[in-house]
């Protein structure tokens, strides 16, 4: 791929961030690394704004959107400026007033400062999304995932029907009202050119934006406080950590889980603001300024995925955890600590128990269980489960050894938010492993998260950095110390300068990011088997453009039949790679040829109500590649030729009309 991609990628990264950033800038919101924490906000306004235009039947469009962006932006200003006000009146706001003239006259070297490190996380974050894009063959090529062909469907769907509202947007697929969190395909819907080519911008946008989630989560456990060095090179710290990690990028480049990557996006920077939220409430210091944004942030996250919800619930729960063994261990608290610990066990048995009877339906990842020595590796080294990446991913490790240091020195000093730290990690550890036992009661324990271990990945993640940055600011204060005692050390930045560059090779190394970037687009076969080659992606659209406009196309999904909707506008039965949806569509994918004798089949044929049929006989055919889930469609292929008329072909591609069937 050239330098096409950079312009998408950029401007989905903007609408990515530039709203909530936007928003948490008018409401005067004190936590740092806005724009890193940005994402969670943007698609909480999304969701909302989404909801208030179904209501009032505003169409969800480019141009509503930013209006409406602009009427929100100038509601927030007015009401700081109003509470402003009215602090001043009281004697209570002297302190606020003086705040933000003292922002404006910032000297240049402050504000380069300030800008910096964002700008470095931007640029590391672009330098990953291009590496991740030097093999997709373009930023129009088509991913050929499952889940890539319901999300490309769906942003059609959302664009057609104009409708953002979670419970509606998606109508189109479900064919009846259905709550699906589709924040990811309403913003993607919003960015300019094809389906395809939107949702390839939108997936290397959150790419981009992975070193900035991390740098605002560490950013939210700072809380603005500390030396120069904790309050600016930490986050940076934690944004230099993005390329070692592999399991969130895969999860947008291969698997196509795109909602699902939006929350863990939205995870960072939401398990910050928990922390921010537990400091306030401990210290005292309860500045609304700080609350208000964190607050959004956790619902911004949820919104995007409410998988994030539990993965938020393990976090709070390692929260309690920590302090109970901290309690535990000290003579005065040890009863409040017995007494937090049996609370606990009480709370993971109530969970146990609802997870079975609730959310058995999610345990939706059936892979075989890997041997125990390459699983364990995996884990260790954030080795997503593709078994076309090679299992040495040896960049991680840098992370870890700085993150037992930190958990060396949290051990030591007895940190509240380091043990925290350690026990989250220790508990995703966990969670992950339970994810590889072939048994309905360890798998109970991970249905949140679909029994699939790169969804759980992200606390991992997240574990890991924090404890990075613990360990980073123990070498520098041995390094203070040492100076101290007339002796010149810089561990802590030789240490930072090795992972600095550990980073940048991560980031470009040949099997890693550019390699995950080519399975889903270029390397058919070698991971997934496309179910659309780009001629036959050319053939469905010179086809579609000659179609009346109220042709209805019918075929196997797996034969690319869903292109039809996504790319070429024309109505299709099977927009998505998924099996029938509705009884109708169901009986005339495996009963169409005898609709002449069955009077249900018939009643079903004029309902769904097919004007063409689409016939792909390729070797990347839908028979060819997937012979088992083709079985549900196997009705069409039976449909007797006589009842068909060739509209066009060209090579194994074709396109007939339908003659009436009964």
């Amino acid at each position: 791929m050239t330098w096409g991609w950079l312009l998408p990628v950029v401007g989905a990264w903007a609408l990515l961030c530039a709203p909530g950033a936007l928003l948490l800038i008018a409401g005067g919101a004190c936590i740092g690394w806005r724009w890193g924490a940005a994402p969670a906000i943007t698609v909480l306004l999304a969701v909302v704004l989404g909801a208030l235009d179904h209501l009032l039947g505003i169409p969800w469009t480019p141009v509503t959107a930013g209006v409406q962006l602009l009427v929100v932006l100038v509601l927030v200003l007015g009401a700081r400026r109003l509470i402003i006000a009215r602090e001043r009146g009281s004697d209570r706001g002297a302190d606020e007033g003086d705040a933000v003239p003292s922002r404006r006259r910032r000297r240049p070297r402050a504000l380069v400062l300030a800008l910096a490190p964002g700008a470095l996380a931007l640029a590391l974050g672009l330098l990953m999304a291009g590496s991740a894009a030097r093999h997709m063959g373009g930023i129009d090529t088509l991913n050929g995932s499952y889940d890539a062909s319901f999300h490309i469907a769906a942003i059609a769907f959302v664009r057609a029907d104009r409708d953002a509202f979670l419970f509606t947007a998606l109508q189109g697929i479900y064919h009846e009202t259905t709550f699906y969190p589709a924040g990811w395909d309403v913003l993607a819907a919003l960015l300019p050119g094809d389906a395809i080519t939107a949702a390839n911008a939108m997936a290397l946008a959150l790419v981009a934006a992975i070193p900035g989630a991390l740098g605002a989560m560490v950013a939210l456990l700072q809380g603005g406080r500390g030396t120069l060095r904790e309050v600016r090179v930490l986050p940076m710290l934690a944004a230099l950590c993005a390329p070692m990690f592999l399991s969130l990028p895969v999860m947008i480049l291969v698997m196509g889980l795109w909602p699902s990557a939006l929350g863990s996006l939205c995870l960072p920077p939401a398990l910050g603001a928990l922390w921010a939220i537990h400091r306030a409430v401990r210290s005292g210091e309860r500045r609304a300024a700080e609350l208000w944004p964190c607050a959004l942030l956790l619902v911004g996250a949820v919104a995007a995925h409410p998988s994030t919800l539990f993965s938020l619930a393990v976090a709070l729960l390692a929260g309690i955890l920590a302090q109970g063994v901290l309690d535990v261990t000290r003579a005065r608290t040890r009863r409040r600590g017995v007494l937090e610990l049996a609370v606990i066990a009480l709370v993971l048995l109530v969970y146990g128990i609802t997870s079975h009877l609730l959310l058995a339906s999610m345990d939706l990842t059936t892979t075989r269980p890997w041997p125990w020595t390459a699983f364990l590796a995996s884990l260790v080294t954030d080795r997503p489960r593709v078994s076309a990446l090679g299992s040495l991913q040896w960049p991680i490790l840098a992370v870890w050894a700085l993150a037992l240091l930190g958990a060396t020195q949290a051990v030591r000093e007895r940190r509240r938010q380091g043990t925290t730290a350690i026990v989250l990690l220790v508990l995703a550890l966990g969670l992950s492993i339970l994810t590889n036992l072939d048994s309905i009661w360890a798998r109970t324990w991970v249905n949140p998260w679909y029994g699939a271990r790169e969804r759980i990945a992200p606390l991992l993640m997240c574990a890991l950095v924090a404890l990075a940055a613990i360990g980073l600011d123990a070498l520098w204060a041995r390094d203070a110390r040492a100076e101290g005692e007339g002796h010149r050390l810089s561990l802590g930045t030789s240490a930072l300068v090795v992972l600095a560059l550990v980073s940048l090779v991560a980031a470009v190394l040949p099997g890693r990011l550019p390699f995950a970037g080519s399975l889903a687009y270029t390397d058919y076969g070698v991971q997934i088997a496309s179910y659309a080659t780009p001629e036959e992606r050319d053939f469905i659209e010179r086809t579609a453009a000659a179609l009346p406009a109220d042709a209805v196309v019918i075929g196997n999904p797996r034969d690319g039949e869903g292109l039809y909707w996504s790319i070429g506008g024309v109505e299709t039965v099977f927009p998505t790679l998924a099996e029938p949806q509705t009884l109708d569509s169901r009986r005339v994918a495996r009963y169409a040829f005898k609709a002449d004798r069955d009077a249900k089949v018939c009643t079903s044929l004029h309902n769904v109500g097919p004007t063409h049929l689409y016939v792909d006989t390729s070797a990347d055919s839908g028979e060819a590649i997937a012979p088992e889930a083709s079985v549900l469609w196997e009705g069409l292929a039976k449909i007797p030729r006589s009842k068909l008329r060739l509209v066009d072909r060209e090579g194994p591609y074709a396109l007939y009309e339908i003659e009436p069937l009964c």
